[in-house]
């Protein structure tokens, strides 16, 4: 078993991490960033998607677990 992170970097305020979160129990298998770089949706191989403020280093919200993996995420526009 191995340890799975979300990490965020500033590299103008240096080489380490500005935030780390470890809610994501297996592989992170994509990640999407929203338009203004704001948001972050990392999806995982537990079946669950979680949200990161990026501007604000801070975790959002987590989905419920799906019975499958996810693979992959992508942000969509909705036009009305």
């Amino acid at each position: 078993m191995f340890n799975c992170f979300v990490q965020i970097w500033d590299l103008r305020k240096g080489y380490r991490p500005v935030m780390q979160d470890k809610r994501c129990e297996d592989y992170i298998s994509d990640i999407a960033v929203d338009e203004q770089n704001r948001l972050i949706f990392a999806v995982s191989g537990d079946g669950t998607m979680c949200s990161y403020n990026a501007r604000q280093r801070k975790f959002i919200v987590q989905s419920e677990n799906e019975e499958c993996d996810l693979m992959c995420a992508k942000v969509m526009k909705v036009l009305r």
